[in-house]
């Protein structure tokens, strides 16, 4: 029995080396599989990474671009806004200046007004005198008139007056 056992042993014990063997075998395969698995990850993983780092890097480039353009813009309308201002501004002071022009216009404007009513006032006035001159011209010519023909009556019946009487003298010189 016990060189059948001992070969029981032996063939045990051969088995079980084989067997740790394979054990071992099948352990390392499976640590070889995880650390290939996990070497797999981490590439996987350090690509993602990676892309992920170009993505930001990409975002980032473009937040900056973007960022320029804004500041750019932002100065072109900062510019703009001066320049309306200053336009504003200009716009404001014309604005101010005509309405004192339009203000000194309508005080001439009235003052003239004034002064046309005034010359019209005289130049009523200068016709209703004109008026009541010529009037007054018309009767005394008319008066005049009336004198000269009554003179001229007068001045004929005294000529007459004297014909006659030199006449009668002469009749009377003559008997």
């Amino acid at each position: 029995m016990n060189s059948s056992n001992g070969l029981n042993d032996d063939w045990d014990g051969n088995n079980l080396a084989t067997r740790y063997d394979e054990t071992m075998s099948i352990a390392q395969q499976r640590h070889r599989d995880d650390i290939r698995r996990i070497e797999r990850e981490r590439k996987d993983l350090f690509e993602q990474q990676k892309q992920e780092i170009q993505t930001i890097r990409n975002e980032q480039q473009t937040l900056k671009d973007k960022l320029e353009q804004s500041k750019t813009r932002n100065t072109i309308l900062s510019n703009e806004i001066k320049t309306l201002r200053e336009q504003l501004k200009t716009s404001l002071d014309k604005s101010k200046h005509d309405d004192e022009l339009v203000a000194v216009l309508l005080k001439q404007q009235q003052q003239m007004k004034i002064t046309q009513e005034q010359l019209q006032k005289d130049l009523d006035m200068k016709i209703k005198i004109n008026t009541e001159l010529e009037q007054a011209n018309k009767l005394d010519q008319m008066k005049q008139t009336n004198m000269s023909k009554q003179l001229q009556l007068v001045l004929d019946q005294k000529e007459t007056k004297i014909r006659e009487l030199e006449m009668h003298l002469d009749e009377n010189k003559i008997e």
